[in-house]
Formats: structure tokens, C-alpha cells, sequence
């Protein structure tokens, strides 16, 4: 792949094969690694976001990130491309929100057992009320 643009933020890849939108991608250059998520896919070219502030020069040159000078270094790992099924995912997407209208329907429908429950015990209560009320007026 050639990187053809770059910012901090993301890069714009050419290649004859490109990965499909959704795809978590790593781009290596000497020890600077960036992992990002293809966010478009066309005609040979495909926008990445990557998930970390790119050091851009450290990327350029191949060199160390400024980042990694204090801290862990990188470990090598052969690149590997990881694509995202767009129909697996939107069958995730359905599943999630079923659950969610599901489980707010149950929590409507225990709300409404409850106000329904309070309701009936107040007008249930009222001739026991009275009654008590009544035999104490004798006593």
C-alpha cells in the first residue's frame, strides 16, 4: 500500500487491493505502527481513522514514535488485515437494538403492574377502612 496523505488523525492508502469499509487495518513503517479503522473504500483507495494520535514524521521516516521514548516498546507481530462483515454487523446492530426494545417493554410492563397493583389495593382497602372506622365509632 502507498500512503498518500496523512494527518494526525488518519491517512488516505492506494493499493491495487484496498480493505472494505469497517475493516480494522495495522499500517507498519520500521517500528511505528498505527491501527485504524477503514472508514471508505473506492476505486483502489480507502480512508483510515486511526485509533491513536499518529506520529506522522516518526511514520514518514520509519523511525521511533516520540511517544514511545519513555515508555514500552512496540512488539513485532506480523500486519494482519481483520475485516468486518458490514452484514454480520448490521445483524448485530438488529439483534442489539431487539434487546433493548424488549427489555424496555418488560420494564414498562412491570411499571404498569405495579401502578395497576397500588390502584386495586387502595380501592380494596377503602370498605376495610371504613368498617374499622365504623366499629370504632361503636366502641
Amino acid at each position: 500500500m502507498t500512503i498518500c496523505n496523512i494527518s494526525e488523525r488518519g491517512m488516505m492508502l492506494r493499493a491495487g487491493r484496498v480493505p472494505v469499509r469497517g475493516a480494522i487495518i495495522e499500517i507498519r513503517a520500521g517500528t511505528t505502527l498505527v491501527i485504524g479503522e477503514v472508514r471508505w473504500s473506492a476505486a483502489g483507495r480507502c480512508g483510515v481513522r486511526s485509533q491513536e494520535p499518529i506520529d506522522v514524521e516518526a511514520l514518514l521516516t520509519g523511525g521511533q514514535p516520540k511517544c514511545q521514548t519513555d515508555g514500552p516498546r512496540l512488539i513485532e507481530r506480523p500486519a494482519q488485515v481483520r475485516t468486518v462483515d458490514p452484514r454480520a454487523a448490521l445483524e448485530r446492530s438488529r439483534v442489539l437494538g431487539r434487546l433493548i426494545d424488549h427489555g424496555l417493554t418488560v420494564a414498562l410492563v412491570l411499571i404498569g403492574v405495579g401502578v395497576l397493583t397500588m390502584l386495586v389495593s387502595d380501592v380494596l382497602s377503602m370498605p376495610f377502612q371504613r368498617l374499622a372506622a365504623g366499629m370504632a365509632g361503636r366502641a
